[in-house]
């Protein structure tokens, strides 16, 4: 693979990412959004292809072996990094993730998946660049970024001392980066409120679903 044909489905997630994923969690048991020219770079332990369907990908349990820490890293548009991360907090909440990090390259997601600030986000100082696998000269190449692209971390929710310790870990891999946000109402469901009254509809709903 040369430059000029590295696509946006082809990119790996930022070195950085990868680093406070591994940092935060001690390894990386499923991507479930990659390629194996991908996973050169990320070294997960298992992965899905992101040639897959997409409603086959959203609709099955990710089910990553182990110790169940899922990366979830999404270079593309606003439709598939919305599907992904809003299946991604439904694994989560479902008990088939035990923690995850979750990266996105489309900046606008911050608006269209307001749960994530339930959970701590470092906002990067910098744009990540992402990378791409180059088989020529076996080394991942980074390329110029074009979007502000900000990380999420899912902690393990109990043990307590898990909790408390991953939320450590990521302060700690992450704040070399950018400013860690952790909203002290995190939690609270009244933004589900205020979206329904804006936006006529409750998060998750379609449109159409919302119009009839």
């Amino acid at each position: 693979m040369t430059t000029t044909r590295a696509h946006r489905r082809d990119l790996a997630p930022p070195a950085e990412v990868i680093d406070v994923a591994r940092c935060t969690m001690g390894a990386i048991d499923l991507d479930p959004y990659s390629t194996a020219e991908v996973n050169h770079v990320v070294q997960a332990a298992r992965f899905l292809e992101r040639d897959s369907d997409l409603g086959i990908v959203t609709g099955r349990h990710w089910s990553p072996i182990s110790q169940k820490r899922v990366l979830l890293a999404i270079p593309s548009g606003m439709t598939v990094t919305r599907a992904l991360a809003n299946k991604l907090l439904q694994e989560y909440r479902g008990g088939h993730i035990q923690q995850a990090v979750l990266w996105f390259g489309c900046n606008e997601a911050l608006a269209a998946c307001p749960w994530v600030w339930d959970f701590p986000v470092c906002i990067p100082w910098t744009r990540l660049a992402p990378t791409f696998w180059d088989d020529e000269l076996e080394k991942s190449i980074r390329v110029a970024p074009t979007d502000w692209s900000p990380i999420v971390y899912l902690p393990q929710a109990s043990p307590s001392t898990a909790f408390t310790s991953g939320l450590a870990r990521f302060h700690s891999a992450a704040a070399p980066y950018g400013r860690i946000v952790l909203d002290q109402w995190s939690g609270e469901s009244g933004w589900q409120d205020r979206y329904r009254a804006r936006m006529g509809r409750d998060y998750g709903q379609r449109r159409t679903e919302a119009a009839t």
